[in-house]
């Protein structure tokens, strides 16, 4: 059998190229189809507001792709969601029964030659990641449908369970990793500013809801709790981000702005309603409509190396017979152009 820490890395590249397949499919419908333009500026691995700027590009975008014969909003969502539950599922198999096995421990300790992305709690992390982003995908997809506030709020607020949960696994893999090898500060920004827009989603859509019964009070403390909020996750952010990321959370701040003035204008010249003593939570009962799809790699048996094979050693990603019979057993949760192929070439692991 292939070694297990081979088939780790084959198999964390594999979740990651599902990723990017999903963040692809985003990027291009938002730009027309056209591929090009700002990568950054489409990919739900953006924060919150990123991703949701740019499902609202994807629904601009549905009447020239129905009219050109392209894939529809509900389509293209659709597709990118699968991915992203998809590659949910590889990571889950890596955090529960191949890195474990590994050595450290289900806690994710660190061996002297063990990269980050080969921990548990790395894996739990990225796991959680791929669940929000798609998450964040069907919160955008029901707002672009006109659904009411209160369902928009409880999949922003679910999105947020899932984020703080890859925030928890973030900091045990920060925790675990060896000196010299910390985990990535991008990471780190972008789960904090992520759970912190969503959170800000969730409360612009309460204030909503209470503006539509008339408790302005209400409305205008949740308008505030969204803009703390996004000052908080603008903060986060640093000039090294994508653009896109600041972008994001300033039209969200543009929105709420306006709702404010529109809520306080109201609750002085019409009710008279007071500010309540504390803000509602906009993040309770939230409900999370994503699972990981699972993930059941199928027995692989490397046939036996030949003399040159075994003297100059199997490279990970090559075109040795075992290596070419682990990628056919991973290709079942690769999604997009040349799913299920031999790699032949670079070509194939780089998509």
């Amino acid at each position: 059998m292939l070694p297990r820490k081979e088939a780790a890395v084959v198999y964390t590249a594999t979740a990651a190229a599902v990723r990017q397949s999903a963040h692809q499919r985003i990027a291009e419908a938002a730009s027309g189809g056209g591929g090009g333009g700002d990568a950054a500026a489409a990919p739900s691995g953006a924060p919150a507001a990123a991703s949701t700027t740019a499902a609202a590009a994807v629904a601009q975008q549905d009447g020239a792709a129905a009219a050109g014969g392209g894939p529809s909003v509900p389509t293209v969502t659709a597709a990118a969601v699968a991915a992203l539950r998809r590659a949910a599922g590889v990571y889950g198999y890596l955090a529960e029964q191949l890195l474990p096995e590994l050595g450290g421990g289900a806690a994710g300790g660190a061996g002297g030659d063990r990269p980050l992305e080969l921990l548990p709690a790395a894996a739990r992390c990225m796991q959680a990641l791929c669940l929000a982003e798609a998450q964040a995908l069907m919160a955008a997809a029901a707002a672009a449908k006109g659904m009411s506030a209160a369902t928009q709020r409880a999949l922003h607020a679910g999105a947020v369970v899932l984020l703080r949960s890859a925030e928890e696994a973030a900091r045990e893999a920060a925790a675990a990793a060896p000196p010299g090898l910390p985990l990535s500060d991008r990471l780190l920004r972008l789960l904090a500013a992520s759970a912190a827009a969503h959170s800000a989603r969730a409360h612009h859509c309460m204030a909503l809801e209470r503006q539509k019964e008339m408790e302005l009070g209400e409305a205008e403390a949740c308008c505030e709790e969204c803009q703390r909020l996004l000052e908080g996750a603008l903060r986060r952010v640093d000039r090294t981000d994508p653009a896109s990321w600041a972008e994001g959370l300033k039209a969200q701040q543009t929105s709420a702005s306006r709702l404010l003035a529109a809520v306080h204008k109201d609750r002085l010249g019409v009710t008279y309603q007071s500010l309540p003593k504390l803000t509602p939570d906009a993040t309770a009962n939230p409900a999370v409509r994503v699972a990981p799809d699972p993930f059941r790699p199928a027995a692989v048996r490397p046939l036996a190396p030949t003399a040159e094979q075994a003297k100059s050693g199997c490279a990970l990603i090559c075109h040795t017979p075992c290596c070419r019979a682990l990628w056919r057993a991973a290709s079942p949760a690769f999604v997009g152009p040349g799913a299920g192929e031999d790699p032949s070439g670079d070509s194939a692991w780089s998509r």
